[in-house]
């Protein structure tokens, strides 16, 4: 994974500088978690750990330990809208961890795919 995920602000940019990013993280029980959040250790501090409704999944604060253990601040949430509510403004977010996941994102934002 490459820190252009972030998006299109170089990171060399005064914008970027000031933008907090933030992981928003579910796992399957299927998945190794500590796998999938290891390539951004040093690229983002703080990780809001969430469930994947209708699906076999880690427990939010299970996933939120297991972040601490790598030296993220992390929190966990019932819901993705909680988490989302808990970022700041000038935040830049990543939503990862499963397509269930980026599912519910998309349909909290209007945008369901066909």
């Amino acid at each position: 994974l490459a820190p252009d995920l972030w998006g299109i602000v170089p990171p060399k940019s005064a914008a970027f500088d000031l933008e907090r990013k933030v992981l928003i993280f579910a796992s399957l029980t299927s998945k190794d978690p500590a796998a999938m959040l290891a390539p951004f250790v040093g690229l983002a501090r703080e990780i809001h750990t969430v469930p994947i409704a209708g699906h076999a999944c880690r427990d939010p604060a299970e996933l939120a330990e297991l972040a601490r253990s790598m030296g993220f601040e992390a929190r966990p949430h019932a819901t993705l809208e909680q988490a989302l509510g808990a970022v700041g403004e000038l935040s830049r977010v990543l939503i990862f961890g499963s397509l269930y996941l980026a599912g519910e994102a998309l349909a909290a934002n209007g945008q369901e795919p066909d």
